[in-house]
C-alpha cells in the first residue's frame, strides 16, 4: 500500500491502535511506515468500544485530515451483503459466487447513481462546520481559539496516561 498510495495515507481499521503497534514494531516494515507517515486509526464504531486514551490517540474524530470520514465503508458493505445470504445458503458453489457478484454490482451502480448526492451532502455538511456551527457561538460566547481544544485534548491525555489509580473520592461516590 505505501508504494502503490504514496506518503501521509491513513488506514482505519477495527484494531487499529494494535494494528499500529505491530507495525511499528516489525523490522519488515516499520522504518518504510514512519518515513510515508503512515497513520492506522480505528473505525469510528469500534473507536467508542476502546478506553479514553485510545480514543484520543487512535479515534478519527481526534485525528487531523479524518474527522468527517467514520471509516466504515467495508462494514456497509459486509452488512448489506447479509441479504444474500439467505438465497445462497444451499446453492452450489456457482450459484453462491454468482450471487455475490451480482449483488456487489448492484451494489457498485447504486452507489455510483448517488455519488453526485453523496458529494454534494458531505459538502454541504463541511460548510456547516465551518461557518455555521454550534461550536463557532460556543467559541465565541467564551472567547476561546481553535487551539484550546487541541490542548484540552493534550490535557486529558496526559491526565489519563499519569493517572495510575482511579482517586479513592470517584471510586467511593460510584460504591
Amino acid at each position: 500500500m505505501l508504494d502503490t498510495y504514496g506518503d501521509d495515507i491513513g488506514i482505519g481499521y477495527d484494531i487499529g491502535c494494535t494494528f499500529g503497534q505491530i507495525i511499528r514494531n516489525s523490522p519488515l516494515i516499520s522504518a518504510k511506515a514512519e518515513a510515508s507517515q503512515l497513520h492506522v486509526i480505528v473505525n469510528s464504531f469500534h473507536g467508542y468500544a476502546h478506553n479514553r486514551i485510545c480514543q484520543l490517540e487512535h479515534h478519527p474524530l481526534y485525528q487531523q485530515g479524518f474527522r468527517l470520514e467514520d471509516l466504515e465503508t467495508m462494514e456497509r458493505v459486509f452488512s448489506s451483503s447479509n441479504s444474500v445470504s439467505c438465497s445462497v445458503r444451499y446453492a452450489s458453489h456457482f450459484h453462491w459466487v454468482q450471487s455475490i457478484d451480482l449483488h456487489l454490482q448492484q451494489w457498485d451502480d447504486d452507489k455510483y447513481q448517488e455519488l453526485s448526492k453523496f458529494i454534494l451532502n458531505n459538502y454541504r455538511q463541511a460548510l456547516t462546520i465551518i461557518y455555521g456551527s454550534a461550536v463557532k457561538s460556543f467559541m465565541i460566547t467564551l472567547d476561546i481559539s481553535e487551539d484550546e481544544f487541541e490542548k484540552w485534548l493534550i490535557a486529558e491525555r496526559d491526565y489519563l496516561v499519569n493517572l495510575s489509580d482511579e482517586p479513592e473520592e470517584r471510586v467511593l461516590a460510584c460504591a
